[in-house]
């Protein structure tokens, strides 16, 4: 896993330095100048841990690097049914506050339009049931949020933590994982808290196998947080929470299937 990757690292980087120090120490006064050298070791080897690390091109859990919008992408929605797209809305405002569109691999698409086939002009429950199988089973698959509107961070929190809920209250996730979640949500993007979202801001959040990449942009394309994490069934509560059949954007998504097609 990542993190224990560069917990190894810097472990190691760490005992290598304390026996850089431990020889500066050597021939100076036993007491004061083995623990100075320990001390500067340590100080020694975190800064080789970290050299390593960005030499290895090694992320720390949590913040992330500024992926474009171009690398979330890579890989997804370039096929016949690859592409959902949908217009969001809430009843707090009263009015449309964003479009979602999701994005799939070739491969999934390819399961997504066998699907499609057998059915007739409109989708059934059993059919739209089979689509989202394959949709939160998709791998890697990229979710995007483009607001509509001003809104404060509040309510659009609100929207995500409501459709974590929904995702817990579906069996698609433990009562603690989805505490985990949408806790670890709130401390990521604890900065964007006084500025709140903004008409043309987008959010993308990519899974790839367990990992989960969640960056914001604004209309302008410069990025104002991202996060990469990996493990702990993240990448699981992102697409049970768009995908999940209780979640707000997940029937309005499969039924978008043959309209995002027929453009």
């Amino acid at each position: 896993m990542r993190v224990e990757r560069v917990l190894t690292l810097r472990g190691a980087g760490a005992r290598a330095g304390a026996r850089v120090g431990a020889d500066a120490g050597v021939g100076a006064d036993a007491g004061v100048g083995a623990g100075a050298g320990v001390g500067a070791g340590f100080r020694v080897g975190m800064a080789a841990a970290a050299i390593m690390c960005l030499f290895l091109g090694l992320i720390l859990p949590g913040r992330a690097t500024a992926f474009s919008p171009e690398e979330i992408m890579n890989g997804v929605g370039q096929s016949p049914s690859s592409h959902m797209s949908m217009l969001f809305e809430v009843t707090f405002f009263g009015l449309d506050v964003a479009t979602v569109d999701a994005f799939l691999t070739d491969a999934d698409a390819e399961q997504v339009a066998a699907i499609l086939s057998t059915a007739d002009d409109e989708l059934e429950r059993e059919e739209r049931d089979q689509i989202r199988a394959v949709l939160l089973q998709a791998d890697p698959c990229v979710i995007r949020m483009t607001l509509l509107r001003d809104a404060s961070w509040e309510r659009y929190l609100k929207a995500t933590q409501r459709n974590l809920k929904h995702a817990y209250e579906a069996d698609l996730l433990s009562e603690e994982d989805y505490q985990r979640l949408e806790t670890e949500f709130v401390t990521d993007f604890a900065s964007l808290e006084e500025r709140g979202v903004k008409k043309g801001d987008a959010v993308y959040y990519r899974t790839d196998g367990d990992r989960v990449r969640i960056s914001f942009f604004d209309v302008d394309g410069n990025k104002l947080e991202a996060t990469d994490r990996s493990g702990e069934l993240r990448a699981e509560g992102i697409l049970a929470s768009y995908f999940g059949p209780k979640s707000d954007f997940s029937e309005k998504l499969i039924r978008s299937l043959d309209e995002v097609d027929d453009q």
